[in-house]
């Protein structure tokens, strides 16, 4: 983990609002990185350098030349390793308690930022594998493919499992907004369909529930494990029902003759 000067400094900037002292915030280095006191970035610690070498709270109760104000600096650690140094300025006596909070604080948010960043990564590893599993699903058995139930396997998802799928009419940020408890499998397959994949009827009550109650139109497949396949059923149900204006067209049963019919006729008129 390294100590962004740009994150440094927002937390600066915020924690001197509430803290009547300047606030120095140094890289693993000693070099100031982030400062209420703008002059001083860049510049080396010397309080910060001896805390780091000595892996503990060090107090400065006087001046050092230019680049060393009474105060406090303490290590910032992370997994146990020293990243930087938080520091603040005044009478140590004063500034100890509230350098102490800080320091916490700021370790708590890197922490935070981590496992975000971690989430983040997964989630975009899993939003590729679903797109290669929505692919090979379209005419063929998922659990064929060796390197997609490697994956599968990786991301702890049964392929064999049957599932459902809910295209719903609107962004990514409409589904993140109905708070849903459960948590399903959500796929952005364009920029105005999002993919629900079920796999549970529960699930199912539960979000068509929500859905209804923002009033928010989608379509469902019915159940299988050929995800290709339910992701065709469930758009073309979401599409069918807006077309006739059936928002009680929910359920892929309910206009799978239409589909049916309009493939056939699309064959005639091939051989016409």
């Amino acid at each position: 983990m390294e100590l962004k000067p740009k994150l440094a400094q927002s937390i600066v900037d915020h924690m001197m609002t509430q803290i009547p002292y300047n606030i120095n915030i140094m890289n693993k280095k000693g070099y100031i990185i982030a400062s209420g006191n703008k002059s001083r970035i860049n510049t080396l610690h010397v309080g910060a350098v001896d805390a780091i070498k000595q892996r503990k709270t060090l107090p400065m109760d006087q001046q050092y030349g230019n680049h060393g104000q009474p105060g406090v600096n303490m290590p910032l650690k992370f997994k146990n390793e020293i990243i930087g140094v938080v520091g603040i300025t005044g009478d140590p006596n004063k500034v100890t308690p509230l350098a102490s909070l800080l320091k916490t604080a700021v370790e708590l948010l890197l922490q935070q930022k981590q496992e975000n960043e971690q989430e983040h990564e997964i989630e975009k590893v899993k939003q590729r594998f679903i797109y290669r599993w929505i692919n090979v699903s379209k005419y063929q058995d998922p659990q064929l493919d060796s390197e997609l139930v490697e994956e599968a396997n990786h991301l702890n998802i049964n392929l064999g499992k049957q599932r459902r799928i809910i295209a719903t009419a609107g962004s990514s940020q409409i589904i993140k907004n109905l708070k849903l408890d459960q948590k399903p499998i959500i796929f952005s397959l364009t920029n105005h369909i999002e993919l629900i994949i079920l796999s549970s009827k529960y699930q199912e009550t539960y979000i068509q529930q929500k859905l209804e109650h923002q009033e928010i139109e989608y379509g469902i497949s019915n159940w299988g494990n050929l995800l290709g396949r339910l992701t065709e059923q469930a758009v073309a149900t979401l599409r069918l029902s807006n077309i006739f204006g059936k928002p009680s067209f929910r359920y892929y049963s309910q206009i799978s003759f239409i589909v049916v019919c309009k493939i056939k006729l699309e064959k005639i008129k091939s051989h016409l």
